[in-house]
């Protein structure tokens, strides 16, 4: 049995792929990570809003909704990040030079 469609290459983790049938003309990513799930995300919400930078309605519609989140996260540019901590995974032990 043939398989359909050609197999791609991911932009984002370069490994070959073929895309679902139904979407064979769209798929881009092969999605198989999490982190080509984030990347096509943002992609796609990118190409969303570059469609819509001529769209009054829509750009006023979003400024409200950014200020009213501001509003309710008044403290999250301010508030300090919790800083990590990294701890060696090995102990290792420095000894003294000996004097001749």
């Amino acid at each position: 049995m043939k398989k359909k469609g050609k197999s791609r290459k991911c932009p984002f983790c370069h490994i070959l792929f073929i895309p679902c049938g139904n979407n064979v003309h769209r798929q881009k990513y092969c999605c198989g990570t999490d982190e080509c799930r984030k990347v096509s995300h943002r992609d796609s919400s990118r190409r969303y809003r570059e469609s819509k930078r001529d769209d009054r309605k829509w750009k006023k519609e979003e400024c409200e909704r950014v200020k009213d989140w501001q509003k309710q996260h008044p403290d999250y540019w301010t508030r300090k990040k919790k800083r990590k901590i990294f701890l060696p995974t090995h102990s290792y032990v420095i000894s003294p030079r000996h004097k001749k």
